[in-house]
Formats: structure tokens, C-alpha cells, sequence
């Protein structure tokens, strides 16, 4: 049974195994996979957002409104000869992002040394890779302004080629919207228009991905009591 988590955006429980939280309509990705590949069909822009609709979370962090992920996986990030950190290494249309996972993140933020890093695409001259004691592969990333970030990553040759075509600007951007305006309140709604979400809240606890106390407070502010 998958453990339910909360939506960093609503706090609302979600289903890990799903892309986006059944309240808010927020993405949540926080694949754990070696390696994964993004579509931006995936996360065009639809009208009928729920009000509270905030944006797609990489790992923890809000992406800007027009970004979104291309690639993701394992990486380390190879600060120094002597110094490295594991985590997470994505690429969005906007920018290389690293993040820091589990004890590598507490000893780094321990040690007052960074954890994370962002390498925006406006800044980045080149890309290139090295391979290091004939086995290890590095992604190389040379910004503007003289600075090199040294990434071990999978499958080094689709970094590249997904890199190279977001600094040509190939994938785009998302379009923003402006959020549909709220109607006035108008009183207590018609029992009709909470009973999908109720239904939904009994789906989520029968499979086991809400606790029942969390399903009575949720009922709770449904029904405004």
C-alpha cells in the first residue's frame, strides 16, 4: 500500500503513484526513478483549474508559471575533487536544477555548505561531458561568466541531447493564463455540488490512501461544519 503524502501547495493527502493532488489539481513529481522524461503536453495549461490551482512542485519547489520539466534522475553533484553530493538533477525549459536528498542535504546544510543549485539556461555557454576513472560520466556545465558544474548522471548522452535542444529553446514554455474570476459568495452551495468531492474523499479512504481521521477532517470542511 502506497502511504499517502500531503500537497505542498493545499496540504491536502495525494496518492505519490499520481502526478497531481485531487484538490488543488497542483503536479507533484518526486519520481524516484534512475532516469524520466518529461512531454510538455503533459502539463499545458487547462482553464478549468480549481481556484487554488498553484503550479507543478520538482521535488519540493515551485517551478515558474511558464516552466516544466524535460528530465530528471539520480545524480551527484561533484562540487570539488574531493567533495560530492547525491540527489536529484532535473532539467526544465528554463534551467539545470539540483536538489539534495535525505542525509546528503542535513550533513551539507550541517557542514554550511550548499545543498541545491540552479544553473539557469541564459546563462549556460556550452555543454559537455568527461568520464572520469573510465566508468563514471559527467555532464559538464559551463556557464557565461566562467563557473563549471560537474554532474554524474545516467545515460549521459540523452542529458546532452535534451540540453543542448533547451538551449536552442526547442521545447518552449507554457502558457500562462490569467485564473478564471471568482464569483461572490452566495450562500450555502446545493448539496450537489460537494457530493463528487465527498465521493472522491470515500474513494481515497476505502483504498487506503487517507486515514480516517484525516477523511472527517476533510468531510468537515466540505460540508463547512
Amino acid at each position: 500500500m502506497l502511504k499517502s503524502l500531503n500537497c505542498p501547495n493545499c496540504s491536502a493527502p495525494y496518492n505519490p503513484a499520481n502526478l497531481t493532488c485531487p484538490f488543488c489539481g497542483s503536479y507533484i513529481l518526486n519520481s524516484d526513478a534512475d532516469e524520466a522524461d518529461y512531454q510538455k503536453e503533459t502539463f499545458v495549461q487547462q482553464e478549468q483549474r480549481p481556484a487554488n490551482y498553484k503550479g507543478i512542485y520538482l521535488y519540493g519547489r515551485l517551478l515558474d508559471a511558464d516552466e516544466f520539466p524535460i528530465r530528471t534522475g539520480m545524480a551527484g553533484w561533484c562540487k570539488s575533487a574531493f567533495s560530492a553530493v547525491g540527489g536529484r538533477l532535473a532539467l526544465t525549459n528554463k534551467r539545470f536544477l539540483f536538489c539534495a536528498e535525505g542525509l546528503n542535504s542535513a550533513l551539507a546544510s550541517m557542514m554550511g555548505s550548499e545543498a541545491n543549485v540552479d544553473v539557469f539556461l541564459k546563462d549556460v555557454a556550452r555543454l559537455s561531458q568527461r568520464t572520469v576513472a573510465l566508468v563514471s560520466k559527467r555532464l559538464i556545465v559551463e556557464t557565461k561568466d566562467g563557473k563549471t558544474f560537474e554532474f554524474t548522471v545516467y545515460n549521459i548522452a540523452q542529458w546532452l541531447e535534451k540540453g543542448n535542444r533547451a538551449l536552442a529553446g526547442e521545447f518552449g514554455s507554457l502558457e500562462v493564463s490569467a485564473p478564471a474570476p471568482q464569483a461572490a459568495p452566495a450562500g450555502p452551495a446545493p448539496s450537489g455540488s460537494y457530493v463528487a468531492e465527498l465521493k472522491q474523499l470515500k474513494e481515497l479512504l476505502d483504498a487506503g490512501i487517507i486515514t480516517e481521521e484525516e477523511f472527517k477532517i476533510k468531510k468537515r470542511q466540505v460540508l463547512h461544519i
